[in-house]
């Protein structure tokens, strides 16, 4: 089990395995039935799993509450992975679960306390349930989830390649200097407009292009998705929208595959 946000990560994956980043599109909470434990007016839990940040699922203000989602389907499905950002977390303890009957609940990681409102993603053995959802508890009063994800998360085939620029290194931002008429500085405004990386992964062979990566860019079309990489303590989570994906062989048999993501890690 593995906790990644961009300052904690508990129980890391292999080396071999955290050198591979990871996208979460699938999403069962898009494909299932969806609940949660209080609904504020305006903060319809609906809202927590459109894809969009501007709006959100918001609580009543008690201090337990959760958002889960019913699955149905033959076989059952799994998921492998839980993911939330744009929240009011902070403070909160969370605890991804999983349940057949949907009273009795068994954790898929160990409770973790958010420390502040930046993405979180949950790496769990792959778990076949008829129910997910996320627990909280501590909560300070109304909390809030503007993106939640449950599913099987596509690890990539490779690493990344070189040049691979870190998102929270290359903020979208834009600086603005007022001056007035005679040349006297009033002031600096700064506005960040997110984060924005490049991906690509080289030498993944045809079978994983053909089948794995065509799934993530059918959804990825429709919805944002979550991106993180986690590499010797250091980890990074994005959840944003797909630009300009590619594929392309580099020989004869494998391809070289990248797209560009473009969201919020904070």
């Amino acid at each position: 089990m593995t906790t990644i946000t961009h300052e904690t990560i508990i129980d890391e994956a292999s080396l071999s395995d955290a050198l591979k980043p990871r996208i979460g599109h699938e999403n069962l909470f898009r494909d299932g039935t969806v609940s949660a434990s209080t609904e504020a007016l305006n903060g319809a839990v609906a809202q927590a799993y459109d894809g969009l940040t501007y709006d959100a699922w918001v609580s009543t203000g008690g201090a337990t509450e959760w958002v889960r989602v019913q699955v149905a389907g033959s076989p059952t499905p799994s998921a492998d992975y839980m993911a939330v950002a744009a929240h009011t977390l902070s403070g909160c303890t969370l605890t991804p679960q999983s349940s057949n009957d949907g009273s009795s609940w068994s954790d898929l990681a160990s409770a973790f306390t958010a420390v502040n409102d930046r993405p979180i993603v949950w790496e769990f053995a792959a778990t076949q349930a008829n129910y997910f959802r996320l627990s909280i508890t501590n909560a300070p009063g109304a909390v809030s989830i503007g993106a939640i994800h449950a599913g099987l998360k596509l690890t990539m085939e490779r690493g990344l390649a070189i040049g691979f620029e870190p998102p929270s290194l290359n903020e979208d931002v834009t600086f603005t200097n007022a001056m007035s008429e005679g040349g006297q500085i009033l002031g600096r405004a700064i506005v960040r407009r997110g984060v924005e990386t490049d991906i690509a992964a080289n030498n993944v062979t045809w079978l994983w292009a053909r089948d794995d990566w065509r799934a993530f860019l059918d959804a990825a079309n429709l919805y944002a998705c979550f991106f993180w990489w986690v590499n010797e303590g250091r980890g990074e989570i994005v959840y944003g929208g797909v630009d300009d994906p590619k594929a392309a062989f580099v020989d004869h048999e494998l391809l070289r595959v990248s797209f560009e993501i473009k969201g919020i890690n904070r």
